[in-house]
Protein backbone atom coordinates (compact mmCIF):
# COMPACT_ATOMS: atom_id res chain seq x y z
CA UNK A 1 0.00 0.00 0.00
CA UNK A 2 1.30 3.28 -0.85
CA UNK A 3 3.06 5.26 2.11
CA UNK A 4 1.96 8.77 2.41
CA UNK A 5 3.07 11.33 4.89
CA UNK A 6 1.30 13.22 7.55
CA UNK A 7 -0.70 16.13 6.15
CA UNK A 8 -0.44 19.73 7.34
CA UNK A 9 -3.27 22.10 7.43
CA UNK A 10 -2.54 23.39 3.91
CA UNK A 11 -2.70 20.35 2.58
CA UNK A 12 -5.98 19.32 4.29
CA UNK A 13 -8.28 19.91 1.07
CA UNK A 14 -6.24 16.76 -0.81
CA UNK A 15 -6.28 13.96 1.79
CA UNK A 16 -10.07 12.91 0.64
CA UNK A 17 -9.30 11.77 -2.59
CA UNK A 18 -6.73 10.58 -2.01
CA UNK A 19 -7.69 8.37 0.27
CA UNK A 20 -10.25 7.47 -2.55
CA UNK A 21 -7.35 6.43 -4.82
CA UNK A 22 -6.46 3.73 -2.92
CA UNK A 23 -9.13 2.09 -2.34
CA UNK A 24 -10.17 -1.18 -3.70
CA UNK A 25 -12.61 -1.53 -7.34
CA UNK A 26 -14.98 -4.07 -6.20
CA UNK A 27 -16.74 -4.94 -9.29
CA UNK A 28 -13.92 -4.28 -11.35
CA UNK A 29 -11.93 -6.64 -9.50
CA UNK A 30 -14.99 -9.22 -9.26
CA UNK A 31 -15.19 -9.01 -13.06
CA UNK A 32 -11.00 -9.70 -13.14
CA UNK A 33 -11.73 -12.61 -11.39
CA UNK A 34 -14.31 -14.23 -13.90
CA UNK A 35 -12.08 -13.13 -17.20
CA UNK A 36 -14.33 -10.63 -18.00
CA UNK A 37 -12.44 -7.51 -19.28
CA UNK A 38 -13.70 -4.10 -17.55
CA UNK A 39 -12.68 -0.37 -18.09
CA UNK A 40 -10.02 0.65 -16.04
CA UNK A 41 -11.32 2.75 -12.89
CA UNK A 42 -15.00 2.21 -14.74
CA UNK A 43 -15.93 1.45 -11.27
CA UNK A 44 -13.91 4.53 -9.83
CA UNK A 45 -15.00 7.65 -11.94
CA UNK A 46 -18.52 6.77 -11.25
CA UNK A 47 -17.82 6.84 -7.51
CA UNK A 48 -15.50 9.36 -7.46
CA UNK A 49 -18.13 11.99 -8.91
CA UNK A 50 -18.47 11.73 -12.92
CA UNK A 51 -22.31 11.79 -12.92
CA UNK A 52 -22.13 14.56 -9.48
CA UNK A 53 -19.95 16.99 -11.59
CA UNK A 54 -22.61 16.99 -14.52
CA UNK A 55 -25.08 17.54 -11.38
CA UNK A 56 -23.31 20.54 -10.44
CA UNK A 57 -23.10 21.85 -13.93
CA UNK A 58 -27.02 21.41 -14.24
CA UNK A 59 -27.47 23.34 -10.99
CA UNK A 60 -25.48 26.18 -12.16
CA UNK A 61 -27.40 26.02 -15.05
CA UNK A 62 -31.12 26.09 -13.09
CA UNK A 63 -29.12 29.05 -11.07
CA UNK A 64 -29.22 31.19 -13.79
CA UNK A 65 -32.87 31.07 -14.63
CA UNK A 66 -33.84 31.45 -10.71
CA UNK A 67 -37.14 32.53 -11.42
CA UNK A 68 -39.63 32.78 -8.53
CA UNK A 69 -43.00 31.68 -9.25
CA UNK A 70 -44.38 32.27 -5.82
CA UNK A 71 -42.89 34.65 -3.44
CA UNK A 72 -44.06 36.30 -0.24
CA UNK A 73 -41.10 39.13 1.13
CA UNK A 74 -37.65 38.19 1.13
CA UNK A 75 -37.22 34.80 2.05
CA UNK A 76 -40.90 33.67 1.46
CA UNK A 77 -42.66 31.01 0.43
CA UNK A 78 -40.87 30.51 -3.31
CA UNK A 79 -40.55 27.65 -5.84
CA UNK A 80 -38.16 27.32 -8.43
CA UNK A 81 -35.80 25.07 -10.66
CA UNK A 82 -32.95 24.56 -8.05
CA UNK A 83 -35.75 23.87 -5.41
CA UNK A 84 -36.99 21.03 -7.97
CA UNK A 85 -32.97 19.79 -8.61
CA UNK A 86 -32.85 19.45 -4.78
CA UNK A 87 -34.95 16.66 -4.96
CA UNK A 88 -32.58 14.97 -7.30
CA UNK A 89 -29.64 15.75 -4.69
CA UNK A 90 -31.23 14.08 -2.84
CA UNK A 91 -31.71 10.68 -4.47
CA UNK A 92 -28.07 10.87 -5.65
CA UNK A 93 -26.75 10.97 -2.08
CA UNK A 94 -29.41 7.97 -1.40
CA UNK A 95 -27.75 5.97 -4.52
CA UNK A 96 -24.45 7.09 -2.69
CA UNK A 97 -25.14 5.50 0.90
CA UNK A 98 -26.88 2.41 -0.92
CA UNK A 99 -24.03 1.73 -3.13
CA UNK A 100 -20.66 2.75 -1.52
CA UNK A 101 -21.18 2.45 1.94
CA UNK A 102 -19.67 6.06 3.51
CA UNK A 103 -19.43 8.25 0.64
CA UNK A 104 -22.27 11.13 1.87
CA UNK A 105 -20.14 11.18 4.90
CA UNK A 106 -17.11 11.71 3.30
CA UNK A 107 -18.27 14.02 0.78
CA UNK A 108 -19.27 16.01 3.72
CA UNK A 109 -16.06 15.42 4.92
CA UNK A 110 -14.41 17.28 1.57
CA UNK A 111 -16.61 19.97 1.66
CA UNK A 112 -15.36 20.62 5.52
CA UNK A 113 -11.87 20.61 4.05
CA UNK A 114 -12.02 22.40 1.19
CA UNK A 115 -13.44 25.46 3.50
CA UNK A 116 -14.92 24.69 6.83
CA UNK A 117 -16.55 27.96 7.46
CA UNK A 118 -18.85 27.55 4.61
CA UNK A 119 -20.20 23.93 6.60
CA UNK A 120 -20.31 26.26 10.03
CA UNK A 121 -22.17 28.85 8.30
CA UNK A 122 -24.78 26.62 6.98
CA UNK A 123 -24.71 24.65 10.23
CA UNK A 124 -25.59 27.86 12.26
CA UNK A 125 -28.22 29.03 9.75
CA UNK A 126 -29.82 26.12 10.15
CA UNK A 127 -30.05 25.97 13.50
CA UNK A 128 -30.64 29.68 13.91
CA UNK A 129 -33.49 29.24 11.57
CA UNK A 130 -35.08 26.64 12.88
CA UNK A 131 -35.18 28.61 16.76
CA UNK A 132 -36.48 31.79 14.27
CA UNK A 133 -39.72 29.68 13.68
CA UNK A 134 -39.86 28.54 17.71
CA UNK A 135 -39.86 32.61 18.11
CA UNK A 136 -43.03 33.05 15.94
CA UNK A 137 -40.27 34.33 12.97
CA UNK A 138 -40.25 32.30 9.52
CA UNK A 139 -38.38 34.81 7.80
CA UNK A 140 -35.19 33.52 8.30
CA UNK A 141 -36.11 29.90 7.72
CA UNK A 142 -36.80 30.65 4.47
CA UNK A 143 -33.84 32.13 4.42
CA UNK A 144 -31.89 29.40 4.97
CA UNK A 145 -34.38 27.19 3.08
CA UNK A 146 -32.92 29.40 0.21
CA UNK A 147 -29.43 28.49 0.52
CA UNK A 148 -30.38 24.95 1.09
CA UNK A 149 -30.07 24.33 -2.90
CA UNK A 150 -26.20 25.89 -2.94
CA UNK A 151 -25.11 24.20 -0.03
CA UNK A 152 -25.82 21.11 -1.80
CA UNK A 153 -24.44 21.84 -4.79
CA UNK A 154 -21.07 22.72 -2.78
CA UNK A 155 -21.12 19.98 -1.29
CA UNK A 156 -20.92 17.73 -4.91
CA UNK A 157 -18.65 20.08 -6.28
CA UNK A 158 -15.71 19.80 -3.73
CA UNK A 159 -16.26 16.24 -3.87
CA UNK A 160 -16.15 15.78 -7.75
CA UNK A 161 -13.92 18.49 -9.07
CA UNK A 162 -10.25 16.46 -10.03
CA UNK A 163 -9.19 18.25 -12.96
CA UNK A 164 -8.71 21.14 -14.54
CA UNK A 165 -11.06 20.91 -17.49
CA UNK A 166 -13.40 20.05 -14.61
CA UNK A 167 -12.79 23.63 -13.83
CA UNK A 168 -13.34 24.73 -17.11
CA UNK A 169 -15.87 23.27 -17.57
CA UNK A 170 -17.99 24.62 -14.30
CA UNK A 171 -17.18 28.23 -15.58
CA UNK A 172 -17.99 27.38 -19.41
CA UNK A 173 -21.14 26.02 -18.07
CA UNK A 174 -21.34 29.53 -15.72
CA UNK A 175 -21.10 31.42 -18.89
CA UNK A 176 -23.77 29.61 -20.85
CA UNK A 177 -26.15 29.48 -17.76
CA UNK A 178 -26.28 33.88 -17.64
CA UNK A 179 -27.55 33.25 -21.61
CA UNK A 180 -31.07 33.76 -20.63
CA UNK A 181 -30.70 37.16 -18.72
CA UNK A 182 -28.41 38.28 -21.05
CA UNK A 183 -30.76 37.62 -24.26
CA UNK A 184 -34.00 39.28 -22.17
CA UNK A 185 -31.76 42.11 -21.16
CA UNK A 186 -31.09 42.94 -24.46
CA UNK A 187 -34.65 42.34 -25.47
CA UNK A 188 -35.89 44.99 -23.41
CA UNK A 189 -33.71 47.82 -24.02
CA UNK A 190 -33.97 47.45 -27.19
CA UNK A 191 -37.61 46.18 -27.48
CA UNK A 192 -39.19 47.68 -24.47
CA UNK A 193 -39.85 43.92 -23.59
CA UNK A 194 -40.51 41.38 -22.37
CA UNK A 195 -40.62 41.71 -18.50
CA UNK A 196 -41.54 38.28 -16.98
CA UNK A 197 -40.74 39.36 -13.66
CA UNK A 198 -42.86 42.16 -12.51
CA UNK A 199 -40.64 45.23 -11.88
CA UNK A 200 -40.20 46.73 -8.43
CA UNK A 201 -41.43 49.98 -7.59
CA UNK A 202 -38.00 51.10 -6.31
CA UNK A 203 -36.91 50.51 -10.11
CA UNK A 204 -38.66 53.79 -10.87
CA UNK A 205 -36.63 55.96 -8.97
CA UNK A 206 -33.24 54.29 -10.03
CA UNK A 207 -31.10 56.92 -10.97
CA UNK A 208 -28.37 57.74 -13.58
CA UNK A 209 -24.92 59.06 -13.21
CA UNK A 210 -25.73 62.50 -14.14
CA UNK A 211 -29.07 62.58 -11.03
CA UNK A 212 -31.22 61.55 -13.82
CA UNK A 213 -34.18 59.02 -13.50
CA UNK A 214 -33.19 55.98 -15.73
CA UNK A 215 -35.94 55.74 -18.43
CA UNK A 216 -35.10 52.52 -20.04
CA UNK A 217 -34.80 49.84 -17.15
CA UNK A 218 -32.89 46.31 -17.55
CA UNK A 219 -33.72 43.46 -15.29
CA UNK A 220 -33.65 40.79 -17.03
CA UNK A 221 -35.50 37.87 -14.70
CA UNK A 222 -34.95 40.20 -11.99
CA UNK A 223 -37.32 42.95 -10.39
CA UNK A 224 -34.83 45.62 -10.47
CA UNK A 225 -31.35 46.46 -12.28
CA UNK A 226 -29.70 46.11 -9.29
CA UNK A 227 -30.02 42.71 -8.95
CA UNK A 228 -29.24 42.19 -12.60
CA UNK A 229 -25.58 43.88 -11.80
CA UNK A 230 -25.31 41.87 -9.02
CA UNK A 231 -25.24 38.62 -10.95
CA UNK A 232 -23.73 39.89 -13.95
CA UNK A 233 -20.55 40.86 -12.34
CA UNK A 234 -19.02 37.39 -11.70
CA UNK A 235 -20.28 36.38 -15.07
CA UNK A 236 -18.04 39.52 -16.78
CA UNK A 237 -15.56 38.63 -14.60
CA UNK A 238 -15.27 34.95 -15.72
CA UNK A 239 -15.71 35.86 -19.55
CA UNK A 240 -12.67 38.16 -19.37
CA UNK A 241 -10.45 35.55 -17.54
CA UNK A 242 -11.19 32.93 -20.25
CA UNK A 243 -11.53 35.91 -23.02
CA UNK A 244 -7.76 37.35 -22.73
CA UNK A 245 -5.70 34.88 -20.59
CA UNK A 246 -2.65 34.19 -21.87
CA UNK A 247 -3.59 30.55 -20.44
CA UNK A 248 -3.72 27.92 -23.32
CA UNK A 249 -8.04 28.67 -24.43
CA UNK A 250 -9.25 26.78 -27.44
CA UNK A 251 -10.29 29.46 -30.26
CA UNK A 252 -14.34 28.19 -29.39
CA UNK A 253 -14.15 28.56 -25.93
CA UNK A 254 -12.35 32.52 -26.35
CA UNK A 255 -14.64 33.69 -29.03
CA UNK A 256 -17.89 32.43 -27.04
CA UNK A 257 -16.32 34.35 -23.51
CA UNK A 258 -15.75 37.06 -26.08
CA UNK A 259 -19.01 37.47 -26.89
CA UNK A 260 -20.55 36.98 -23.42
CA UNK A 261 -18.10 39.52 -22.53
CA UNK A 262 -19.66 42.24 -24.73
CA UNK A 263 -22.87 41.39 -23.98
CA UNK A 264 -22.47 41.80 -20.32
CA UNK A 265 -20.51 44.68 -20.40
CA UNK A 266 -23.14 46.72 -22.15
CA UNK A 267 -26.28 45.30 -19.43
CA UNK A 268 -23.91 46.36 -16.65
CA UNK A 269 -23.88 49.81 -18.43
CA UNK A 270 -27.69 49.57 -19.33
CA UNK A 271 -28.54 48.36 -15.68
CA UNK A 272 -26.96 52.05 -13.86
CA UNK A 273 -25.59 49.98 -10.95
CA UNK A 274 -22.67 52.33 -10.48
CA UNK A 275 -21.25 50.51 -7.52
CA UNK A 276 -21.38 46.88 -9.83
CA UNK A 277 -19.08 48.99 -12.43
CA UNK A 278 -16.56 50.28 -9.50
CA UNK A 279 -16.13 46.34 -8.59
CA UNK A 280 -16.13 44.99 -12.06
CA UNK A 281 -13.04 47.55 -12.54
CA UNK A 282 -11.60 46.21 -9.70
CA UNK A 283 -11.79 42.11 -10.53
CA UNK A 284 -10.63 43.19 -14.10
CA UNK A 285 -7.68 44.90 -12.10
CA UNK A 286 -6.90 41.54 -10.65
CA UNK A 287 -7.15 39.34 -13.78
CA UNK A 288 -4.55 41.87 -15.32
CA UNK A 289 -2.23 42.14 -12.41
CA UNK A 290 1.34 40.78 -12.69
CA UNK A 291 1.89 37.53 -11.54
CA UNK A 292 4.38 38.99 -8.77
CA UNK A 293 1.29 40.61 -7.15
CA UNK A 294 -0.44 37.93 -6.65
CA UNK A 295 2.08 34.90 -6.08
CA UNK A 296 4.07 36.11 -3.05
CA UNK A 297 3.86 34.47 0.39
CA UNK A 298 0.40 36.00 2.37
CA UNK A 299 -0.85 37.56 -0.89
CA UNK A 300 -4.00 36.81 0.17
CA UNK A 301 -4.08 39.40 3.58
CA UNK A 302 -3.06 42.70 1.20
CA UNK A 303 -5.72 41.56 -1.53
CA UNK A 304 -8.62 41.47 1.09
CA UNK A 305 -6.88 44.73 2.66
CA UNK A 306 -7.54 46.49 -0.78
CA UNK A 307 -11.44 45.40 -0.86
CA UNK A 308 -11.61 47.19 2.48
CA UNK A 309 -9.68 49.80 1.61
CA UNK A 310 -12.03 49.75 -1.70
CA UNK A 311 -15.27 49.97 0.70
CA UNK A 312 -13.39 52.79 2.39
CA UNK A 313 -13.04 54.66 -0.76
CA UNK A 314 -16.45 54.20 -2.15
CA UNK A 315 -18.10 55.06 0.87
CA UNK A 316 -15.97 58.50 1.55
CA UNK A 317 -16.26 59.38 -2.34
CA UNK A 318 -20.03 58.88 -2.80
CA UNK A 319 -21.21 60.96 0.61
CA UNK A 320 -18.82 64.05 -0.69
CA UNK A 321 -19.82 63.73 -3.96
CA UNK A 322 -23.53 63.44 -3.41
CA UNK A 323 -25.79 63.92 -5.96
CA UNK A 324 -27.18 60.28 -7.66
CA UNK A 325 -24.62 58.83 -5.50
CA UNK A 326 -26.94 60.33 -1.92
CA UNK A 327 -27.67 56.32 -1.39
CA UNK A 328 -25.05 55.38 1.14
CA UNK A 329 -26.09 58.53 3.38
CA UNK A 330 -29.30 55.96 3.45
CA UNK A 331 -27.11 52.98 3.46
CA UNK A 332 -25.06 54.03 6.48
CA UNK A 333 -28.61 54.92 8.02
CA UNK A 334 -29.69 51.56 7.50
CA UNK A 335 -26.56 50.05 8.99
CA UNK A 336 -27.43 51.89 12.23
CA UNK A 337 -30.60 50.64 12.51
CA UNK A 338 -29.60 46.71 12.12
CA UNK A 339 -26.83 46.95 14.83
CA UNK A 340 -29.12 47.95 17.01
CA UNK A 341 -31.88 45.33 15.88
CA UNK A 342 -29.42 42.55 16.32
CA UNK A 343 -28.00 44.56 20.11
CA UNK A 344 -31.26 44.37 21.11
CA UNK A 345 -31.41 41.24 23.37
CA UNK A 346 -29.47 38.20 23.66
CA UNK A 347 -31.34 35.87 21.32
CA UNK A 348 -31.21 38.46 18.48
CA UNK A 349 -27.21 38.56 18.91
CA UNK A 350 -27.15 34.74 18.83
CA UNK A 351 -29.88 33.71 16.13
CA UNK A 352 -31.17 36.61 14.49
CA UNK A 353 -34.59 36.84 13.11
CA UNK A 354 -34.12 40.25 13.64
CA UNK A 355 -35.87 41.55 10.70
CA UNK A 356 -38.79 43.54 12.67
CA UNK A 357 -36.75 45.31 14.69
CA UNK A 358 -34.73 46.97 11.73
CA UNK A 359 -38.14 47.58 9.89
CA UNK A 360 -39.32 49.53 12.88
CA UNK A 361 -36.00 50.98 13.70
CA UNK A 362 -35.63 52.50 10.11
CA UNK A 363 -38.77 54.26 10.11
CA UNK A 364 -37.14 56.49 13.24
CA UNK A 365 -33.58 56.27 11.56
CA UNK A 366 -33.70 56.16 7.97
CA UNK A 367 -35.25 57.51 4.96
CA UNK A 368 -35.85 54.22 3.50
CA UNK A 369 -38.60 51.75 5.83
CA UNK A 370 -36.68 48.24 5.32
CA UNK A 371 -36.53 44.82 6.70
CA UNK A 372 -33.00 44.34 6.95
CA UNK A 373 -28.95 46.28 6.47
CA UNK A 374 -28.45 46.63 2.69
CA UNK A 375 -25.67 45.02 3.22
CA UNK A 376 -25.27 41.10 2.90
CA UNK A 377 -22.92 41.01 5.57
CA UNK A 378 -24.65 42.19 8.40
CA UNK A 379 -28.01 40.68 7.18
CA UNK A 380 -26.00 37.32 8.32
CA UNK A 381 -26.60 38.77 12.14
CA UNK A 382 -29.77 40.36 11.08
CA UNK A 383 -31.36 36.54 9.82
CA UNK A 384 -29.09 34.33 11.81
CA UNK A 385 -27.29 35.95 14.71
CA UNK A 386 -23.93 37.21 15.04
CA UNK A 387 -22.34 33.95 15.02
CA UNK A 388 -23.59 33.65 11.27
CA UNK A 389 -21.64 36.95 10.36
CA UNK A 390 -18.57 35.62 11.93
CA UNK A 391 -19.07 32.27 9.33
CA UNK A 392 -19.95 33.87 6.91
CA UNK A 393 -17.23 36.29 6.62
CA UNK A 394 -14.87 33.67 7.55
CA UNK A 395 -15.84 31.61 4.13
CA UNK A 396 -14.77 34.51 2.26
CA UNK A 397 -11.34 34.90 3.92
CA UNK A 398 -10.62 31.36 3.70
CA UNK A 399 -11.77 30.96 -0.14
CA UNK A 400 -9.97 33.55 -0.97
CA UNK A 401 -6.69 32.52 0.45
CA UNK A 402 -7.40 29.20 -0.95
CA UNK A 403 -7.68 30.87 -4.41
CA UNK A 404 -4.67 33.04 -4.02
CA UNK A 405 -2.13 29.76 -2.93
CA UNK A 406 -3.65 27.95 -5.56
CA UNK A 407 -2.34 30.34 -7.95
CA UNK A 408 1.10 30.73 -6.65
CA UNK A 409 1.15 26.87 -6.84
CA UNK A 410 -0.21 25.73 -9.90
CA UNK A 411 1.77 24.59 -12.45
CA UNK A 412 -0.34 24.16 -15.37
CA UNK A 413 -1.42 27.60 -16.27
CA UNK A 414 -5.44 26.92 -16.94
CA UNK A 415 -5.10 26.00 -13.28
CA UNK A 416 -3.91 29.31 -12.59
CA UNK A 417 -6.21 30.49 -14.87
CA UNK A 418 -9.24 29.33 -12.59
CA UNK A 419 -7.94 30.28 -9.57
CA UNK A 420 -7.04 33.84 -11.01
CA UNK A 421 -10.89 34.26 -12.12
CA UNK A 422 -11.92 32.89 -8.77
CA UNK A 423 -9.70 35.11 -7.01
CA UNK A 424 -10.86 38.23 -8.97
CA UNK A 425 -15.03 37.09 -8.84
CA UNK A 426 -14.95 36.67 -4.70
CA UNK A 427 -12.89 39.71 -4.11
CA UNK A 428 -15.06 41.67 -6.16
CA UNK A 429 -18.21 39.68 -5.00
CA UNK A 430 -17.23 40.43 -0.84
CA UNK A 431 -17.14 44.34 -2.11
CA UNK A 432 -20.14 44.48 -3.98
CA UNK A 433 -22.31 42.62 -1.32
CA UNK A 434 -21.40 45.03 1.53
CA UNK A 435 -23.19 47.51 -0.32
CA UNK A 436 -25.80 45.21 -1.13
CA UNK A 437 -29.29 43.87 0.13
CA UNK A 438 -29.58 40.68 -1.75
CA UNK A 439 -27.53 37.36 -1.93
CA UNK A 440 -29.80 35.22 -0.10
CA UNK A 441 -32.33 33.94 -3.11
CA UNK A 442 -31.02 30.10 -4.27
CA UNK A 443 -29.19 31.55 -7.44
CA UNK A 444 -27.13 34.28 -5.93
CA UNK A 445 -26.24 32.02 -3.06
CA UNK A 446 -25.42 28.95 -5.56
CA UNK A 447 -23.29 31.73 -7.55
CA UNK A 448 -21.37 32.63 -4.38
CA UNK A 449 -20.70 29.26 -3.32
CA UNK A 450 -19.67 27.88 -6.61
CA UNK A 451 -16.73 30.05 -6.47
CA UNK A 452 -15.82 29.23 -2.97
CA UNK A 453 -16.00 25.75 -4.22
CA UNK A 454 -14.09 26.24 -7.20
CA UNK A 455 -11.46 28.35 -5.03
CA UNK A 456 -10.44 25.00 -3.20
CA UNK A 457 -10.66 23.10 -6.07
CA UNK A 458 -8.16 24.76 -7.65
CA UNK A 459 -5.64 24.75 -4.57
CA UNK A 460 -6.25 20.91 -4.80
CA UNK A 461 -6.08 20.15 -8.43
CA UNK A 462 -3.05 22.88 -8.12
CA UNK A 463 -1.33 20.26 -5.50
CA UNK A 464 -1.25 17.50 -8.00
CA UNK A 465 1.40 18.19 -9.81
CA UNK A 466 1.94 19.47 -13.44
CA UNK A 467 -1.20 19.34 -16.36
CA UNK A 468 -3.26 15.90 -16.43
CA UNK A 469 -1.60 13.68 -19.65
CA UNK A 470 -5.55 13.38 -20.52
CA UNK A 471 -5.42 16.80 -20.58
CA UNK A 472 -3.05 17.68 -22.88
CA UNK A 473 -4.76 15.05 -25.58
CA UNK A 474 -7.65 17.21 -26.15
Amino acid sequence: MRQTQQPDEDTMPDTIHDTLDTLPDPVGGARRARGARAPANAWQCFEYGKPRLFFVALMVVAAGIDVRTRDIGIGGPASNPLEALLLVAFALLLADAVVFGHQPARMLESAWRSNRFAVLYFGWAGLAGFFGIYQLSSLSFFVFRNLFPAFAAYVFLTFSVRRARDLRLLLTVFLIAAGPNLALGLSQYFFDGPFPVRMNAASAIKMDIDGTLVRSAVAGLFNHPNGLAIFLVPVLLTAFGLAVSRAPTGIRLRLFAGAVLAATMLLLYLSKAKGAWAWSLFGIMVLLAPRVLLAFRHAWVAHLLAVGAGIAALTTASLLIGGAFNTMLTRIELWHAATLAVGNDVFSLLFGSSQEGVWRLSTRMSSLQYTNAHNVFLNQAVYFGLPALVFYAGTFVWAVRSAQRAFAAAADPRVAQCARIALAVLLSMAGQYFFEPAAEASGYALEWLLFVGLAAATLRVSQTGGPDPADQTR
